[in-house]
């Protein structure tokens, strides 16, 4: 993708985000969304509405990325969650949603979610997508 259409895009999302007071789409994202931010705002004059809210949004991700990192081993990792957190997390890492880690599993949907809030507990993250990007950066 070029350059000049991925920033076109991105200033939509922008500008989208502004008008509705989207934060958490943003700050969720964490490291990645630092990176774009930061050059959306060497790009674009200070006074600019947009920039101003990158810059805000640049802030509280930056303020979330020190409060999100969680560095520990992949062998603490095991020890982190109980054997069936290991089991809905590998179906998790596979991309299975809720019905098919129940059906993998032979458990409730109910349950399924009870153990994906706990391991987003134990993890420090707030849904599925962070809990990849912290395995990955382990």
């Amino acid at each position: 993708m070029n350059e000049a259409l991925a920033e076109e895009y991105f200033e939509k999302a922008l500008s989208v985000g502004f008008d509705e007071g989207y934060i958490r789409s943003f700050v969720d994202e964490l490291d990645p969304m630092v990176l774009l931010l930061k050059l959306y705002i060497e790009g674009h004059n200070e006074e600019d509405r947009l920039a101003a809210y990158a810059q805000e949004l640049l802030s509280q991700t930056e303020d979330a990325v020190k409060h999100s990192t969680f560095i520990v081993s992949p062998n603490t990792f095991d020890k982190l969650l109980t054997s069936t957190e290991l089991k809905v997390f590998n179906c998790i890492l596979k991309a299975y949603d809720n019905t098919e880690i129940a059906a993998e599993l032979g458990i409730t949907i109910r349950t399924v979610k009870a153990h994906t809030g706990s391991i987003y507990h134990k993890l420090g993250v707030n849904n599925r997508l962070q809990c990849l990007k912290k395995f990955r950066n382990i």
